[in-house]
C-alpha cells in the first residue's frame, strides 16, 4: 500500500516519505489488522472456550483435567501456604 504525500504538509509528522513522496504503509497496515483480531477468538461473549487439554466444549460440560501450572519460582511460595494452613 502507497500513499503519495505531494500536497501533504510535512511539518510534524512522525514519519518519512522517499524522494518520490511515497510512504509504505505495508507493515503498519498489516499490524492494524494483526491488532483489530481478538487475542481469543470465541463464539459469544459469555463462551468459556474449550478445554486446552482434552479439548471439550467448557460451555456444555466440565472438564477435570485441568492441571494447575505454577512457575518454578513461585512452587516453593505454594509450599510454604500449604504448611501454614496445616499448621494454623
Amino acid at each position: 500500500m502507497k500513499v503519495i504525500v505531494d500536497d501533504i504538509p510535512r511539518e510534524g509528522l512522525n514519519w518519512s516519505s522517499s524522494e518520490e513522496g511515497i510512504i509504505d504503509l505495508k507493515g503498519d497496515a498489516r499490524e492494524a489488522v494483526i491488532l483489530a483480531f481478538p487475542l481469543k477468538p470465541l463464539c459469544r461473549p459469555d463462551c468459556r472456550g474449550l478445554c486446552p487439554h482434552c479439548g471439550r466444549n467448557l460451555n456444555e460440560e466440565k472438564c477435570e483435567c485441568r492441571e494447575e501450572k505454577i512457575h518454578p519460582r513461585l512452587a516453593r511460595l505454594k509450599e510454604l501456604l500449604k504448611e501454614s494452613e496445616v499448621s494454623s
